[in-house]
């Protein structure tokens, strides 16, 4: 099983007069890791959806919007990507970075996700030593 995001929102085209703002229409189908709307939003948002506008749209520049309107399971096969795997770690931990969507090609995204998860997980662990210390002091100080 896996789950089928349907997406839609709001593109910019560069087209020889300026740019356009055209409406689009994309299904994405994710792993069964990912749990809800938001944890999917937060997927395609980041690390997703650009690369899809620019296989598919031609003079793509960049997208404003973007929606999940629909999230169901299907009996399609899910190609879960290292990428999609990276990103549905760190949207658990609650580390996913700000500025993935800039770096050019998936290698480099999967190595800042990695470094993110890496740093995130560092954090976590000093914050729960501290927390640790302090409540032994607390305990041993009444």
């Amino acid at each position: 099983m896996a789950k089928l995001a349907k997406v839609e929102g709001d593109l910019v085209i560069k087209r020889a007069g300026g740019n356009e703002i055209s409406f689009y229409e994309v299904d994405f189908v994710l792993s069964d890791n990912v749990k809800d709307i938001n944890q999917a939003r937060a997927i395609i948002q980041a690390g997703l959806i650009d690369n899809r506008l620019k296989r598919e749209v031609d003079g793509y520049k960049n997208w404003r919007t973007c929606q999940v309107t629909a999230f169901e399971d299907t009996d399609a096969e899910a190609k879960t990507t290292e990428l999609e795997s990276a990103l549905i770690e760190a949207t658990e931990k609650g580390c996913l970075p700000e500025n993935i969507g800039m770096y050019a090609d998936d290698l480099s995204k999967i190595k800042a996700i990695q470094r993110s998860i890496t740093t995130g997980d560092k954090r976590t662990k000093e914050y729960k030593l501290a927390r640790k210390k302090e409540i032994h002091l607390l305990e041993s100080g009444e």
